[in-house]
Parts: structure tokens; C-alpha cells; sequence
């Protein structure tokens, strides 16, 4: 089976039930503890990105909520958590400079380095930034 990247956004739904994807995320959730859905992982520039999202945002975040959904991502057994290695990151920065004009975080860009290296075409999340560059990458439904 590919693996399948959960990137930043899919965490954040998961987690905020104000946000406009939460019910497909928790839709999916269920896939995800059912067994329906394999083989996830994310990176720890996702779990830094994603906690310091939510420790920022004032309308939403906390400190307590950043360490509920940073205590999920690293205690889930559903979903691997994958360091980035050097070459991630080299990579990560040629692929954030040739989409300079794409709307994509440097997280993005090291994400999507450790797609390649991992051998990955799918996103578990609601960013169609990662579709949009042409890599080959797609969105997994819900």
C-alpha cells in the first residue's frame, strides 16, 4: 500500500470543531480507527507546525489545546511519525524555491521532500496547494 503524508491541516480539523473541514476530518477519523486507512504518517515539521498554529491562533488556540493535539500526533499508533533527515530539508528548500509563486509553507515544501523519499502521492489533509504544483500528488477523500 502507498503511504499516506497527514499534513498540518488535517490535525487542525481533526481538533477544531469550528473548522469548516472538521466533519470530513472526523469522517475520515473513523476510517483511520477502523482500519479502513493505513499506512499514515506525518513528519516532525508537521507536529512543530501544527502546534505552533494552534498556540498562536487567538480565536481558537491554547497552550492546553497545542499540547492535546501535539500529545495525539505523537501518541497515535495510527500514524507513524517520520523525523525529516538533512536531505529532506535540501531538497525541501530546491522545491520551496522553484514554486516561489505556489502558496506553499516551507513545511509544505520539506513535506512533500519526504513524500518523494518515501514514495508517497497522497495527502491526507484539505491543502489543494500540494495537488496544485503538478507533482503527482492528490488529495485523499473523505
Amino acid at each position: 500500500m502507498t503511504p499516506i503524508f497527514v499534513d498540518t491541516g488535517f490535525w487542525l480539523a481533526l481538533k477544531n470543531k469550528d473548522d469548516k473541514w472538521h466533519v470530513e476530518a472526523s469522517q475520515v477519523w473513523e476510517k483511520v480507527l477502523s482500519g479502513e486507512l493505513t499506512d499514515l504518517f506525518t513528519t516532525d515539521y508537521v507536529l512543530g507546525e501544527t502546534v505552533s498554529h494552534v498556540l498562536r491562533n487567538k480565536s481558537w488556540g491554547s497552550w492546553e489545546r497545542a499540547k492535546d493535539i501535539g500529545s495525539m500526533i505523537l501518541e497515535s499508533k495510527e500514524v507513524k511519525s517520520v523525523h525529516v533527515e538533512g536531505t529532506d530539508v535540501g531538497r525541501g528548500w530546491e522545491i520551496f524555491l522553484k514554486y516561489q509563486h505556489a502558496d506553499l509553507t516551507f513545511t509544505d515544501c520539506v513535506s512533500m521532500a519526504v513524500m518523494d523519499r518515501l514514495g508517497s502521492k497522497k495527502v491526507m489533509g484539505f491543502d489543494s496547494d500540494f495537488e496544485e504544483v503538478g507533482r503527482g500528488y492528490e488529495l485523499v477523500d473523505g
